[in-house]
């Protein structure tokens, strides 16, 4: 007798899925730096976010907020500090299944929620803690009401749509793309729509006003942190390669960026057999939209001004993709060839997840702060060539006898000028440690400069297979050990 399973039963196996895999190992590797930072900013008073003393404008704080009612109650573990992120991943799965639903069909949402419950990348950021869980989670919300409001405009999808929108904006700046999508979308139907009197305009407006009045308690913040980008940011410019990388990493491999992209052209192709006359019934057009808006704009813009594209603000527009391919997989007229590109994909996602949680994919400060805590003798040095990386160091060390300095002091740019100053800064010390992560002592001057003066005792890389520092690979955690000869 063939056992049925009835929607309800799929997806909710596929959301287990996703749980089982988000909360699995979720603390055994080491907070990195960007985790760490999050924790600091996590200890500041709610108030303090809207005050000068915030610091970090490039990025807004209701993750930030989250994480401090959260740490205050139930700590600040590993584990612990991470577990929102992977929360806020599993209910984006059932959240898929509920926009590609309407978009599409239940088949297209269950599909969806599939790719997404087995993506390595979303894994990945549901298992830090940053904001781009929370921010799928935003992204997921606003479009949800944003097609029920396309389709009756009333409070509670108003409401619901104000909410999640202004949400998503206070998490990240690239949420701005995602209302620019929504807003070229609306544009689209107003140019393209025969019933015209369908599309409440002034309504739509009116909303979007809101958005910005209730975003105003921000605005400073936003435009500091604009002025912060263009006087100086650590994204290189990127080129077309990039967006190639972009789509990858969605994919997860070059196996299953092959078969996405064949995918999503049975998807493309299909909806340009749709009536062209665009109304509200054919919302795959807004799948487009939603796709190519927080890429490609944001590529553009890099492009003349201080480049400030990275893949992983683009965790909106992965979304899209997978919901674009789950599309493309349930126009293949054959069942059998349709079940087999659907095993294809779950096996080489199962390879992917299972690659990730073989390898070593944060920075390994904990290994980093036992070896030097075990080791340093009272009054040592410990050289800090980035500044950020020190915060790293503290959370784990529990060494307090250790003399800890920044070098360069307001930059980790390490240049034939500001080498000349490391003489004052060390001579006072028998022995240096000198640790390099998110370096940018890119000739190695710092270690040079020792040399002349200082044996090296020791030198120890604890190695990452993941992590970019200014769009390069980095080992991920670099220490060395010089005593005065």
């Amino acid at each position: 007798m063939m056992v049925k399973f009835s929607k309800s039963n799929i997806i909710f196996f596929i959301v287990l899925l996703g749980l089982l895999l988000r909360i699995y190992d979720l603390g055994r590797e080491s907070l990195w730096v960007d985790e760490v930072a999050s924790y600091g900013f996590s200890k500041l008073a709610v108030s303090q976010f809207f005050k000068a003393d915030y610091t970090d404008y490039t990025l807004p704080p209701l993750y930030y907020i989250i994480l401090h009612m959260w740490t205050n109650i139930f700590g600040n573990s590993e584990f612990l500090m991470r577990l929102p992120s992977a929360f806020f991943g599993i209910v984006s799965i059932y959240l898929i299944y509920k926009v590609a639903g309407q978009i599409f069909d239940d088949e297209v949402g269950l599909l969806s929620s599939l790719f997404l419950a087995l993506s390595v990348f979303h894994i990945n950021y549901s298992q830090e803690a940053r904001m781009y869980s929370l921010m799928t989670v935003l992204v997921l919300l606003s479009y949800y009401f944003f097609l029920k409001l396309v389709a009756e405009y009333n409070i509670n999808n108003s409401v619901g749509y104000i909410t999640a929108t202004t949400l998503l904006i206070y998490t990240h700046y690239y949420g701005f793309f995602t209302i620019l999508a929504q807003n070229i979308y609306v544009g689209i139907l107003l140019l393209k729509s025969k019933d015209k009197s369908k599309i409440d305009v002034r309504k739509w407006i009116s909303l979007q006003f809101l958005l910005i009045l209730l975003y105003l308690p921000w605005i400073t913040a936003l435009i500091e942190g604009v002025n912060k980008i263009q006087g100086g940011f650590w994204i290189p410019e990127p080129n077309l390669l990039e967006l190639v990388k972009t789509f990858y990493i969605f994919s997860g491999s070059s196996l299953l960026i092959l078969l996405f992209s064949i995918s999503s052209l049975f998807a493309i192709f299909k909806i340009q057999r749709l009536n062209l006359n665009v109304s509200k019934d054919s919302k795959q057009y807004l799948l487009l939209t939603w796709l190519l808006s927080p890429i490609i704009i944001p590529l553009i813009i890099s492009k003349f001004t201080q480049p400030f594209y990275h893949f992983k603000y683009t965790i909106a527009a992965s979304l899209a993709f997978y919901i674009l391919v789950a599309a493309g997989v349930k126009n293949l007229r054959s069942r059998n060839i349709k079940l087999i590109v659907i095993s294809l994909i779950v096996l080489f996602s199962l390879m992917n997840v299972a690659g990730y949680y073989s390898e070593i994919n944060k920075e390994r400060w904990r290994n980093a702060a036992n070896l030097i805590d075990s080791n340093a003798q009272a009054g040592d040095l410990l050289l800090f060539n980035a500044g950020n990386t020190r915060g790293s160091y503290d959370y784990y060390s529990k060494r307090d006898d250790l003399v800890k300095k920044r070098f360069p002091e307001k930059t980790r740019d390490v240049d034939d000028i500001n080498i000349k100053n490391l003489a004052s800064i060390i001579e006072d010390h028998e022995r240096v440690w000198v640790i390099y992560s998110h370096s940018g002592d890119h000739q190695g001057l710092i270690t040079s400069t020792l040399n002349e003066s200082y044996n090296l005792l020791s030198h120890k890389s604890f190695v990452s297979n993941r992590g970019y520092n200014s769009g390069k690979e980095y080992v991920g955690v670099e220490i060395y050990l010089f005593e005065k000869k």
